[in-house]
């Protein structure tokens, strides 16, 4: 069976909240601020109100008055700070933080510059610019369920390239997306830095920070732990993290997940080969990560995901290709080893292209990168 999703790739190109330790582990250890100053990098002068956080997570807090922001009570590790601000450049750094002493991080913000007529108003926007914006809203937040109760709420941000002879089509944004996700939540603002798209192949490049929504009533909450739950369990994050707790996969089986080596993409599935974590999982010189590294595709099924009436998906046991079409998932090292945190998540923002079922899991089913089900 040629299933046509399969052939969709996705790069996984996020900017995530880089190591922190495990959620058990944060609670046994000493705690110390993230701490320092926001200023206008032209000027020097303070900047007020701009956000600090930590990418990928909810985790944050604004500038006061002089431009000083404090970000208390983190365990060590390795983070992925941002600071932002409406009319200025997003910055980033990585920092890697050894409390219970504080970390001093300070950042100087460039203004943006925007030229004469770059700013149109939606009335004014070119007819084929809704068609793009269209694309764009599938390929950035996904076709799930998720991503229907997803809302981009500023979307005259977004300007658009499409390069008719190649098919190509690129996106740009004068200020963070801001994306209501009533499915799981959260509003998510996304800064974009780059996003590209052709036939059959997607990748964007940016930074998030999360707010949690107040939800309406209990029930819509119970709702919203539900989805959340639904949203992580089988996951790249998921699978990642059970790696790095034991580093034998045990957790990972123990979870669901089965791994094999398989020679090539969408291979025959009699050619996948049962693999144990020490293949392709590896000690890494930073403190707080792992190495993914291995030379074909590593395919990976999450079994819960599998009804029960289905036939066997599970490597080593005669899979079925229709069923790898709806439950598997391929990762590819894009360009050697992949670092790992402990939260599952990859440093390098380039590090793997995934196929199959992860593949087609995008911004709307993202979740906090510190979230963990109760």
């Amino acid at each position: 069976m040629d299933h046509p999703v399969m052939r969709i790739r996705l790069v996984i190109v996020l900017l995530t909240l880089t190591v922190a330790p495990h959620p058990l582990a944060a609670q046994e250890a000493a705690t110390g601020p993230i701490q320092g100053r926001v200023v206008d990098a032209e000027t020097g002068e303070p900047l007020a109100g701009a956000h600090v956080f930590l990418a990928g997570s909810v985790r944050g807090t604004t500038s006061d008055t002089e431009g000083y922001y404090h970000l208390e009570g983190l365990p060590p590790g390795v983070y992925e700070v941002a600071a932002s601000m409406l009319g200025f450049e997003t910055r980033l750094h990585r920092l890697t933080h050894a409390a219970p002493n504080p970390s001093v991080l300070d950042f100087r913000l460039q203004p943006t510059v925007i030229a004469l007529g770059e700013v149109v108003v939606a009335a004014e926007k070119p007819e084929n610019w809704h068609a793009y914006l269209a694309r764009f809203q599938e390929l950035f937040l996904g076709t799930t369920a998720n991503a229907e109760r997803c809302l981009l709420v500023n979307p005259t941000t977004l300007d658009f390239i499409y390069d008719e002879e190649s098919g190509q089509l690129r996106a740009m944004a004068t200020e963070p997306l801001v994306i209501e996700n009533r499915a799981l939540g959260y509003r998510v603002y996304y800064h974009l830095q780059e996003f590209e798209a052709l036939e059959g192949w997607v990748r964007y490049l940016g930074t998030s920070r999360f707010e949690e929504l107040e939800p309406r009533n209990r029930r819509e909450r119970r709702r919203w732990e539900r989805r959340r739950r639904k949203a992580y369990e089988g996951s790249l994050q998921h699978f990642l993290s059970m790696l790095f707790d034991d580093g034998t996969a045990k957790a990972a089986r123990s979870a669901g997940f089965d791994v094999s080596m398989a020679p090539r993409f969408e291979t025959d599935p009699t050619l996948a080969v049962p693999v144990r974590a020490e293949a392709f999982l590896k000690p890494a010189p930073q403190p707080y990560t792992r190495l993914l590294a291995f030379d074909k595709h590593l395919l990976v099924i999450y079994k819960p995901d599998i009804p029960p009436s289905a036939p066997s998906g599970v490597p080593g046991a005669t899979p079925q290709l229709h069923v790898l079409d709806d439950y598997a998932s391929w990762i590819t090292l894009n360009d050697g080893p992949a670092e790992v945190d402990p939260l599952g998540h990859l440093y390098n923002p380039y590090a793997v292209t995934t196929f199959g079922l992860w593949s087609r899991e995008r911004l709307a089913d993202l979740l906090p990168r510190d979230y963990r089900p109760e």
